[in-house]
């Protein structure tokens, strides 16, 4: 169903990931490799995690962690506004290429970082600007599977401003390849 979606040969896999500005991929291994990819697809995030075991996160579930649960934080490191020692953003480094990790003092609540800025991050969800005030949106860990034009991107990027790295900050991409995702990256989440 979204092999159309997925590059056809390794070549156009090779070819896509450098996108038209600041990729951080390169074919061959080299210092690169401690930056968050960027230049995916939602399509090939999905691809990537279920080859690797997991899947994209829920948006819910992204949220959760970001905002420390029941904790309910601004940020994934609390309620103090971002600065250069809690995130990359466009107020700091204003980079796509800084280590993952390189911000320990803007972990979230269970230690996970770089949940606000590097890269927006692509969530399973189908994006619906009116999501959380629909009744489905107050059950647990809601999933939103209605298609649509955009999916789901959460945690503001390199190039934004604070304000984006707030938990609750939701935009909508379209899930094929276009000019921002050089903004774009991805983690799996795995169920245990």
């Amino acid at each position: 169903m979204w092999d159309s979606h997925l590059p056809a040969t390794q070549a156009d896999l090779m070819a896509t990931l450098r996108c038209w500005n600041s990729a951080t991929w390169t074919d061959a291994a080299d210092a690169n490799e401690v930056y968050a990819i960027n230049c995916v697809s939602w399509y090939e995030a999905q691809a990537f995690c279920t080859w690797d075991g997991g899947r994209l996160p829920t948006e819910a579930e992204w949220e959760y962690a970001a905002a420390g649960g029941t904790e309910n934080r601004l940020y994934p490191w609390g309620s103090a506004a971002p600065d250069a020692t809690l995130a990359n953003y466009e107020g700091s480094d204003y980079t796509p290429f800084l280590a993952v990790r390189s911000k320990p003092l803007g972990a979230g609540r269970w230690g996970q970082q770089d949940l606000a800025g590097g890269m927006w991050e692509w969530a399973f969800d189908w994006y619906d600007e009116s999501w959380y005030s629909n009744a489905s949106a107050t059950e647990q860990d809601p999933c939103n599977v209605t298609a649509a034009s955009d999916r789901v991107v959460r945690g503001g990027s390199w190039a934004n401003h604070g304000d984006a790295l707030r938990a609750a900050c939701r935009i909508n991409v379209v899930p094929d390849h276009d000019f921002s995702h050089s903004y774009v990256g991805f983690r799996c989440a795995r169920t245990p």
